[in-house]
């Protein structure tokens, strides 16, 4: 009897070590905590700025975050799948389409949402960068050098937060010069990025035809496209659903409470891609997908528990009061969060393990599952943000099914050795 509560108690030190030392439970754990620097520079700068202006520097920041990932066109999910380093070639690729992105999307801030000439123009800017450096960050990722290319991605969280006191000490409570500090932090971390990237371009990379790059590429960014739109769909269609100062409160809410399990997914999937493509059997790529989502269930759960108790507390100590929400609002976004962390895991077995093809159909079905959210915050808009949450929680719902559905077939069609199945197809 001693003998297998011995047994018992070892097996579950072992777990818990296992849990302790998993790579993916801690690129999250760092994406969670450049999530507490974003959610501390936006109550700040909610504090201030005019809500209005706040409201500005929210879609700024989400209009960034479209162009980090349009303006590679799926270049750091190549890098990923064939370990490329860097080359000037590379560095003119993504230069060019990233400053293509960035006048088109200055063009439609410009046009569609009001932001003025000067804003805008540092939009482009800073999505060049911006894509940049999230490429020169992949250099990094693919190798499991995590602790540096994490540092190049989320440094984003930490400028919001250095914009505050640019903000105060040039005493100008408007978008401009919060903008601008972002735009500094981005084109800083690019060149420190890219400076790393060709000095470390030594490294074996596996030889890939141009052909290649643009397929793989191509798929894999619509993909990307879609599932960065549903990061930011939420603040993109709010100023039109409902307003601009509606959109302020809903920043400063979800800046608190969904950033938690913002982070958790793409924490998650940021450490399983890399690390699905070295499983070598089947067997083993079900243990790692098994081990890194119990740990995320279990710091999804302690986050939740979090969000529900420290939000109202903090805005109203912080802001007092000035921004005011329904509980219900709480409620949705914890239960979508769990959601988001689901899709997070599918995407990054899809992406991971799927041919062209099933890449291919995932980025249909993300799309399709965008019309759904869409059409969910604009059916939904009656019941305020908090059926804004429901709304798009609803498409992150049909994503996480599609990719589920479509990672398990990835697995599957693979032999017990690891190596892919040919499909009869």
């Amino acid at each position: 009897m001693n003998t297998t509560v011995l047994s018992r108690e070892r097996s579950l030190r072992e777990r818990l070590g296992l849990l302790a030392r998993s790579p993916a439970l801690w690129s999250a754990l760092v994406f969670a905590l450049g999530g507490v620097g974003f959610a501390a520079g936006n109550l700040l700068l909610a504090r201030v700025l005019p809500e209005d202006e706040y409201g500005r520097v929210a879609l700024f920041l989400a209009l960034v975050q479209i162009g980090i990932v349009m303006g590679p066109v799926g270049m750091e999910t190549v890098i990923n799948r064939h370990h490329l380093g860097a080359s000037t070639g590379l560095l003119s690729r993504v230069s060019l389409t990233s400053a293509c992105v960035g006048v088109v999307l200055a063009l439609l801030a410009w046009r569609f949402y009001g932001l003025g000439a000067a804003l805008a123009g540092v939009l482009a800017l800073t999505v060049w960068a911006a894509a940049v450096n999230r490429v020169a960050g992949a250099f990094f990722q693919s190798r499991s050098k995590f602790g540096f290319s994490l540092f190049l991605i989320l440094i984003h969280n930490w400028i919001v937060l250095v914009a505050v006191p640019v903000v105060i000490f040039f005493d100008r409570p408007e978008a401009l010069p919060a903008a601008l500090t972002v735009t500094v932090g981005y084109v800083a971390m690019a060149v420190l990025g890219w400076r790393k990237g060709f000095e470390a371009r030594h490294a074996p990379g596996a030889p890939t035809s141009s052909r290649t790059l643009w397929q793989e590429g191509l798929a894999a960014v619509g993909l990307q496209i879609a599932v960065g739109a549903f990061f930011q769909l939420d603040r993109l269609l709010i100023p039109h659903a409902l307003s601009i100062r509606d959109l302020a409160v809903y920043s400063v809410v979800s800046s608190i409470a969904a950033s938690p399990f913002r982070m958790l997914q793409t924490g998650l999937g940021f450490a399983l891609l890399p690390r699905l493509k070295t499983c070598e059997t089947r067997a083993a790529i079900g243990r790692l997908i098994r081990h890194e989502v119990l740990a995320t269930v279990v710091i999804s759960a302690v986050a939740a528990v979090a969000v529900l108790v420290v939000t109202p507390w903090l805005l109203h100590t912080v802001l007092d009061s000035r921004y005011s929400f329904p509980m219900s609002l709480l409620y949705a976004l914890v239960g979508v969060g769990f959601v988001r962390v689901w899709s997070g895991v599918s995407s990054a077995v899809v992406s991971a393990l799927g041919s062209a093809r099933q890449l291919a159909v995932l980025n249909l079905y993300s799309w399709l599952a965008l019309a759904v959210a869409t059409l969910g915050v604009f059916g939904w808009r009656g019941f305020g943000l908090t059926g804004v949450v429901y709304g798009m929680g609803a498409g992150w719902f049909a994503l996480a099914l599609a990719g589920t559905l479509i990672g398990w077939r990835a697995v599957g069609l693979r032999e017990p050795s690891g190596a892919p199945r040919r499909s009869m197809n």
